[in-house]
């Protein structure tokens, strides 16, 4: 093995791992924006807000719900920052492996099947079976449903008297559904 080679293959180790530690922040992002978001659509649409959380010892009082999804639309919008800017160190740590990985392929014909990790020849088998179609969709619920979802949580919180058709539509929805 030659020391060019070594060197590469370091080069794509290293950013494999920044890789998959961007996903793992990624994916931590956008759950902490889905929790948020569907938070603060359930305390706007239910006005159900805990007064007391007895093992904490915390103890609200009497908060209303116009009171509290504002700041509840704040913490998402804070979320929604985070996710913006982890997608975009995400996008970029992809483009530094696909780079690598093309540049040792160029260098020696091609990877071995051992440095092949079998999880990403998983991902891959999955992604062409989807087809384009398929990745197409993936990408937009993976990457603009939070988006949406951000958008829906800070809307509430600074226009909660213009966003009524949303509570209207959640109730008539959920009592059609019963």
């Amino acid at each position: 093995m030659s020391t060019e080679y070594q060197q590469l293959k370091d080069v794509y180790d290293h950013e494999r791992e920044r890789c998959e530690e961007s996903r793992t922040r990624l994916n931590r992002a956008r759950n902490r924006l889905y929790i948020a978001t569907l938070a603060t659509i359930d305390v706007y649409v239910t006005n159900a807000i805990p007064t007391r959380i007895e093992p904490l010892g915390i103890d609200f009082g009497q908060l209303e719900a116009r009171n509290i999804v504002p700041l509840m639309s704040l913490v998402s919008a804070y979320f929604l920052l985070v996710y913006i800017a982890r997608e975009f160190q995400f996008q970029a740590a992809m483009v530094a492996l696909k780079l690598t990985g093309q540049q040792l392929n160029s260098n020696t014909g091609s990877l071995a099947p051992s440095e092949y990790r079998k999880d990403q020849a998983a991902y891959d088998r999955v992604i062409l079976l989807l087809g384009a179609a398929g990745r197409r969709f993936l990408a937009v619920l993976l990457t603009v449903v939070p988006l949406l979802l951000g958008l829906l949580a800070i809307l509430i919180g600074l226009l909660p008297t213009e966003m009524e058709w949303l509570k209207s539509t959640l109730v008539a929805t959920e009592g059609s559904m019963q």
